[in-house]
């Protein structure tokens, strides 16, 4: 799914992958978290970083809350705005 979805930022100054941003949200969904305010204190949660492939000491947090909203937004008013 990220794959088809547009990322204009810029490669040299991305932290966290559009596939890394939307599992960690759809992942949040999923354990009942159904907006990401709730991102930055779960960008630590060991079942989060799990799950995501992230080392439990030595790895990088997940993305926080404004990470997820411009790749989500974006991503669906490009979907909403195609014709069809």
């Amino acid at each position: 799914m990220a794959s088809c979805m547009d990322d204009p930022r810029d490669p040299s100054k991305v932290q966290h992958s559009n596939q890394a941003i939307i599992l960690f949200r759809i992942m949040m969904m999923a354990a009942g978290y159904q907006d990401g305010n709730d991102a930055a204190d779960l960008r630590h949660d060991p079942c989060f970083k799990i799950a995501l492939e992230r080392d439990l000491e030595t790895g990088a947090a997940l993305c926080s809350q404004p990470m997820i909203l411009p790749v989500v937004y974006r991503n669906i008013l490009s979907v909403s705005s195609r014709p069809g």
